[in-house]
């Protein structure tokens, strides 16, 4: 059977799956950007969606960890789910096109979200990854391949057929599958339909490796032995387990980290015990994108100046800045430009946030002018930024955002001195580190760079 290419649908137009590699079950799953060591911001979502007992992938596929390698960033909340399920049951028919395959049988474009039985939710913003397909599809389809794309039956009638064909979308160059269930497009892809597997270890005790061979009655014993021997370890733990948990409630991270420390380098049955609620604290945490941060000028209107906006002659316009990278913020131009002001939102109530605001003015990665602290607050956080009358040079301005389940309480205090201030050590593999980190403490993190020109 031929191999195939897949693309998840994005709001920034289409991302390829270009790879994927099993990993030692031990370490958790990653999302990396063409190959580098760069993990991307739906790792740990990724983790999630293919370990049990929260995720799908192993429970069909057998394997616990993972590297994915796509093109670009995807932040489209869980939309990418169908796409990289079906890249999985790809990858293990032996199918799955890599990157730079110049002749694939078939391409795939796929959005939508995949609950634990498989069927296939409904998701937003689809008109818009339709349209930012609707330029490249027809150069997808050079050299004979055929496209398929797969989009929720619920959002079947948020489209028609003259909307597509108006768009290229529509018969004799490609072909819009709405599907309910993974398995409606497995026949598609003429894959055998996705069947739990009989047995795979759901976890391994230290000191006791996990079997190797063929997945046999004997591994399936096995299996159950090792379960039941989680669930005792659980069981004696739980004492341990409340004490940490209160520690991560009362929002004192700081000696969470400490207690969690040193469990670990005592080894044997507390480290085991702080590697799993590591685990538990790392799924229960804010999710990856359900932080948002914008960027809004106010600028004088026409012609105007700052001073007819000051002195109440004339209302500043307020502008909504797009976003050049995931993390960067087109470059504003400060003439015209009047006031600023910088937010941070979570997806509930039920979420807390704290944030630290950077300003440095002019190149190089000294450290920052001056830095306003906001949180912890619920939900939301809102920096109203004043410019000066003359820029001497260019403005870059960071923010970080650290998002919990809890009050922060302290985090002036250890979060704070855990974020570092912009500079080497907030970039590159220093700053992933310390995400991850946090992650396992139960934290989100969130940052964003604006820059304003002379």
């Amino acid at each position: 059977m031929s191999s195939v290419r897949v693309f998840i649908a994005a709001t920034t137009g289409p991302v390829e799956i270009q790879r994927i590699t099993e990993e030692d079950p031990e370490v958790n799953s990653v999302v990396c950007l063409g190959g580098k060591a760069m993990p991307l911001p739906i790792s740990a979502a990724y983790d999630a969606f293919v370990r049990v007992p929260t995720g799908v992938v192993q429970r069909y596929f057998g394997h616990a960890a993972y590297r994915a390698d796509i093109s670009a960033t995807v932040e489209d909340g869980y939309s990418w789910q169908l796409g990289m399920f079906a890249a999985h049951g790809l990858f293990a028919a032996r199918r799955l096109a890599a990157g730079d395959d110049p002749s694939p049988g078939a391409i795939l474009v796929a959005t939508g979200e995949v609950d634990r039985d498989l069927n296939v939710l409904p998701i937003d913003h689809l008109a818009v990854k339709l349209e930012r397909l609707s330029g490249v599809v027809a150069a997808m389809a050079r050299g004979g391949a055929r496209v398929t794309i797969a989009i929720p039956a619920g959002n079947r009638d948020e489209i028609d057929e003259e909307w597509l064909a108006a768009r290229r979308l529509g018969p004799g160059v490609c072909r819009v599958l709405p599907v309910g269930t993974v398995e409606e497009l497995f026949r598609e892809l003429e894959l055998d339909p996705p069947a739990e597997e009989a047995a795979h270890p759901i976890a391994v005790v230290p000191g006791v490796e996990a079997p190797t061979a063929p997945r046999t009655r004997t591994l399936a014993l096995v299996a159950a032995g090792l379960a039941a021997a989680v669930l005792v370890v659980g069981i004696a733990a739980s004492a341990a387990f409340s004490d940490w948990r209160a520690l991560g409630e009362a929002g004192r991270i700081g000696d969470l980290d400490k207690a969690l420390n040193e469990a670990a380098r005592e080894g044997g049955l507390p480290g085991f015990k702080a590697r799993l609620f590591e685990t538990w604290l790392r799924y229960t945490r804010p999710a990856d994108g359900s932080v948002e941060i914008q960027v809004r000028e106010f600028r004088a209107p026409g012609r105007g100046s700052c001073a007819a906006v000051r002195f109440g002659s004339a209302k500043a316009e307020a502008h909504l800045v797009a976003k050049s990278a995931p993390e960067v913020f087109e470059t504003g131009a400060f003439e015209g430009l009047c006031g600023l002001e910088i937010a941070a939102e979570a997806g509930s109530d039920d979420v807390y946030l704290w944030g630290r605001f950077e300003r440095r003015m002019g190149g190089g990665g000294g450290a920052p002018d001056d830095a306003i602290v906001l949180g912890p607050n619920s939900r939301s956080l809102k920096w109203e930024i004043d410019l000066p009358r003359r820029l001497p040079a260019a403005l870059n301005a960071r923010l970080v955002v650290i998002a919990a389940r809890h009050p922060l309480d302290g985090a002036e205090g250890w979060l704070g001195r855990s974020i570092p201030a912009a500079g080497a050590a907030a970039e590159g593999r220093a700053w992933y580190d310390l995400v991850a980190r946090l992650n396992a403490r139960g934290v989100t993190v969130v940052r964003a760079t604006y820059r304003v020109g002379r």
